[in-house]
């Protein structure tokens, strides 16, 4: 292995334009299959086509490129393939490889580009050695490509925890790792976008990891705690995306056609599937595991148009909030189980003109600006549990359902604000209680769509509230002995029948005080 130094400004090939002596004046000759090449200080040494084997490159002076021409390096000197401390001027591409002529393991090698501010436009690393310990390098300092970077086989990390990674296209094929295994590393990676192939592995950063574009994995994509965000992330048929617990945004879309299992915080869906047909949220995968996390779609945001969100019944999101900004929708493509809460903040969730089935094991809440349109579907919200039904939380809040609506609720609470709609034209069966209330329609808080039954089922001296809403037919059918409270802010009407079954007894009269009643039937 000789060391070959420029000697003034001269191409790269150009005969005996190096020479073995620092500063000249030894034997000149010429790098080839695994010296070391050094480019000195003040010196240019220019690219007119590729260099296909050399042990390892410093650069102190300047590398001009040409149209693009590629060196290969296939040792390291002091364990560093690539040593950058000048200037790069053009495209120049650089290829890492530890198998060929004049090549050594790579044992704790370095690629060094912590002290300059001019890139390698592509960088290739193909580590290809039977022991796997000797295919790895680590960047050294703040890692840069100003075009892409590819990982063909082997592992290319940062050396410790704190050294970024910056590049437009990220490709790693089946062999390759990009990042730290040990998943220890805390420092950003700024990507345009990423593609995993089929055995390949990427695993992100701690701290910020941020592709400003798409996602594309066919392989293991391990986003840790990573506050990660992407436009669009497809996870396709051969992908695996295992638990993490930063918070992921995605402007665009999610889509899953294998297996993946979301962060255990928030997930932040704040674009409309323009990349997925329309679909900001799709799940077509065998396994997709919402891990305890959050979805919150809009996030606070206009999301531009109305979207579709395409679940599986077998898959339980667990809390899902809408929070889109100009009374944006959200439409249901199929079936929704969701194993924890339903929060609608801003903007429509619409389970279509297709009536599809809706399920809230949690609580579900309407703020001012929510909306939640239930169609004909058959809907269960909170069923026999006490977190509670539907909750509107503030003045303003939509709830309709049509005719042909069948809705089992664990219970039913309006008391806040004075412009809440409550239109539930269907089936509607209430089967326990939040608080102290089975239903609660106060007083000018509500507006009920005048062909609302509700069939109320509850235990011992929980209370019904029902104001002047208008409320046409009330039936309590307990199954064994029940006492329910009337409770009013004023005044309960009832415009409709009152009836009241076997086992049923309704108290107008709490701690003494006696409460109004009006039932017109």
């Amino acid at each position: 292995m000789a060391i070959w130094y420029s000697d003034g400004d001269h191409d790269w090939d150009t005969t005996n334009a190096w020479n073995d002596a620092e500063g000249g004046g030894g034997t000149a000759g010429n790098p080839t299959d695994g010296d070391i090449a050094i480019v000195q200080a003040g010196d240019v040494v220019t690219l007119t086509a590729d260099v296909t084997s050399i042990g390892a490159l410093k650069i102190l002076g300047t590398l001009a490129g040409g149209s693009g021409y590629t060196i290969t390096t296939r040792a390291a000197y002091a364990n560093k393939p690539v040593d950058h401390d000048g200037t790069i001027t053009g495209i120049v591409n650089i290829r890492i490889e530890n198998q060929g002529t004049g090549s050594t393991p790579a044992t704790g090698w370095m690629f060094d580009s912590q002290h300059n501010s001019t890139y390698f436009t592509n960088v290739f690393v193909d580590l290809t050695s039977a022991t796997s310990s000797h295919n790895i390098v680590e960047w050294l300092g703040d890692f840069r490509a100003s075009g892409t970077i590819t990982v063909e086989n082997g592992t290319f990390a940062g050396y410790t925890t704190g050294y970024t990674a910056r590049g437009t296209d990220l490709t790693i094929e089946s062999g390759g790792i990009f990042g730290r295994i040990d998943n220890t590393e805390t420092a950003a990676y700024v990507l345009s976008s990423i593609e995993v192939q089929d055995g390949g592995t990427f695993v992100a950063t701690n701290g910020a990891c941020t592709v400003t574009g798409n996602v594309s994995n066919y392989g293991t994509l391990t986003l840790n705690a990573s506050t990660f965000s992407a436009a669009f992330l497809r996870n396709y048929s051969t992908g695996v995306v295992p638990a993490s617990t930063g918070e992921h945004t995605f402007t665009d879309a999610l889509r899953n056609d294998n297996s993946y299992t979301f962060t255990n915080g928030n997930t932040l869906l704040t674009g409309r599937g323009v990349g997925n047909s329309g679909y900001l949220l799709d799940d077509q995968g065998s396994t997709m595991d919402y891990n305890g996390g959050t979805i919150n779609i809009g996030n606070g945001t206009d999301i531009g148009a109305n979207t579709n969100i395409r679940p599986q019944a077998s898959h339980d999101l667990n809390d899902l909030i809408i929070n889109c900004t100009n009374s944006r929708k959200v439409i249901l493509a199929t079936a929704c189980d969701i194993a924890g809460n339903l929060t609608l903040t801003a903007g429509e969730l619409d389970t279509s003109g297709s009536n599809l089935a809706l399920t809230v094991t949690g609580k579900t809440e309407i703020a001012a600006g929510g909306t939640l349109t239930c169609n004909g579907s058959t809907c269960l919200f909170n069923s026999t549990g006490t977190a509670g039904g539907i909750v509107f939380t503030a003045n303003g809040g939509t709830f309709t359902a049509d005719a042909d609506s069948t809705i089992t609720y664990g219970s039913i609470w309006c008391y806040n604000g004075s412009s809440v709609t409550f239109s539930a034209a269907g089936t509607n069966t209430v089967n326990s209680y939040f608080g102290a209330d089975v239903v609660r329609f106060t007083t000018n808080s509500v507006d009920v769509n005048t062909n609302v039954t509700i069939t109320l089922t509850g235990t011992n001296n929980k209370k019904l509230f029902f104001g002047d809403t208008s409320i046409v037919n009330v039936t309590l059918t307990p199954t064994s002995a029940t006492t329910y409270l009337l409770g009013d802010d004023g005044h309960s009407e009832i415009s409709g029948n009152l009836t009241i079954n076997q086992y049923a007894t309704l108290n107008t009269q709490i701690s003494g005080t006696d409460k109004n009643l009006t039932v017109t039937g």
